[in-house]
């Protein structure tokens, strides 16, 4: 089964494996199509590109993106959890941070790290930030 195909979670199975409300985990990472206020882009190859963390002032290698720096050269695989609608999130399978730019966003002069996330999982689908159907969610007992 692909993982874009797996069974959705609801946000209290997501944040019993994420272990933080943070978008960034020491193993995972949430993403979504801006309803956080950060800009996550999906490409037709199924590459992520996920901006770093800190929605204000130059971001910092610190928190967050010292966790993805460090995946990057460690070539540590990341689960990614992608939010659907309020309460429900698809599990889209390991990432690798393969690549990072650092550099300024002119909408918010702001210096910002973009991090390219591959999929580790063969034949996974491509989002292209469309909304795939969703089956009914089960909830966390």
């Amino acid at each position: 089964m692909r993982f874009s195909q797996a069974r959705l979670l609801a946000w209290r199975e997501v944040l019993a494996r994420h272990k933080t409300l943070r978008g960034i985990g020491k193993n995972s990472i949430l993403v979504d199509r801006g309803e956080s206020g950060y800009r996550n882009q999906f490409d037709a190859q199924g590459q992520i590109i996920y901006q770093g963390e800190g929605q204000s002032g130059n971001q910092l290698p610190v928190g967050g993106n010292q966790i993805l720096l460090q995946a990057l050269e460690r070539r540590k695989k990341m689960w990614v959890y992608l939010r659907e609608a309020p309460n429900v999130w698809r599990p889209l399978g390991r990432y690798r941070v393969v690549s990072v730019e650092y550099r300024l966003d002119p909408e918010k002069s702001r210096y910002v790290y973009f991090f390219c996330l591959r999929s580790g999982n063969p034949g996974q689908l491509a989002l292209q930030g469309q909304r795939r159907p969703l089956p009914s969610v089960t909830k966390a007992v």
